[in-house]
């Protein structure tokens, strides 16, 4: 993340503003981050603490599962890696549905595309209310 700008609502809204931002630019990317990010933070937290972890892989699998369904072997028993578990079941399920949607950059493209359509197809419109109107054919 790039440096935390302190805003009206502090550090957390700071954090908060950088998650949506990277959301929005890539959510695969982001959601892989997450995936990675709180598996490896999951690991550290419970490693050695928790018998249904053997390895980091087993951190990162129980995240995943966090996303949607929730199933697997591994619950979380350190205050941290239960502060973890919570972000993620909250944060994880809206970015792992948006993860196949567009990028930001896609989404800005098809929205000038669009623009540019509605442009042709209102300066079409204006052409034929002109030669209505020099044709004297009423309109509405």
């Amino acid at each position: 993340m790039d440096r935390l700008q302190r805003t009206p609502q502090g550090e957390l809204g700071a954090i908060r503003d950088q998650l949506r931002a990277l959301a929005r630019k890539d959510p695969a990317d982001a959601l892989a981050a997450l995936v990675l990010g709180a598996g490896w933070l999951f690991w550290r937290a419970e490693r050695g603490k928790n018998p249904g972890l053997k390895s980091a892989w087993d951190a990162i699998v129980f995240v995943s599962t966090c996303l949607s369904v929730g199933y697997h072997n591994v619950f979380a028993v350190t205050p941290a890696g239960k502060a973890i578990t919570t972000f993620v079941m909250t944060y994880g399920p809206s970015l792992a549905a948006a993860a196949l949607e567009p990028t930001a950059a896609e989404r800005a493209d098809e929205a000038k595309a669009a623009a540019r359509a509605q442009a042709a197809i209102v300066s079409r419109l204006d052409a034929i209310v002109a030669a209505l109107r020099r044709n004297e054919i009423p309109t509405r």
